[in-house]
């Protein structure tokens, strides 16, 4: 008769890991830094998107311009040599000659917001 010896292992968790799993959710201080952690970021991301809004905007409206004033470069392309003095001696009325296709204001559109644009004519001979 001999003696015998068992050993068996506990794997079963100690309380304190216990409690700690049953444990769901984040601590009010987790939120809290997150929270602080996300509006830090936002406040410094802020500046750049304002920016980059009007930096479109203004790009936008050089772009309107820019087809206005082509559109107008075509409209005199199309004249007759010996009309085209009439554009910038003041002796005709630009509002209405042409049917007013020289107008020296454009409305034009930037987005949603109308803008007025202004079109100087000079014939250099």
């Amino acid at each position: 008769m001999g003696l015998r010896l068992s050993v068996q292992r506990d794997d079963s968790p100690t309380p304190r890991v216990r409690t700690r799993a049953r444990r769901c959710g984040f601590t009010l201080v987790e939120l809290l830094v997150a929270v602080l952690i996300a509006g830090i970021f936002f406040a410094a991301a802020a500046p750049v998107f304002v920016n980059a809004l009007r930096v479109t905007r203004d790009d936008t409206a050089k772009v309107t311009a820019q087809n206005i004033a082509q559109q107008k470069m075509e409209q005199i392309r199309r004249l007759q040599f010996n009309e085209l003095p009439k554009l910038t001696d003041g002796s005709v009325d630009l509002s209405t000659w042409m049917g007013g296709a020289f107008t020296t204001t454009v409305e034009g559109y930037v987005g949603t917001a109308a803008k007025t644009y202004t079109v100087a004519y000079t014939v250099a001979f």
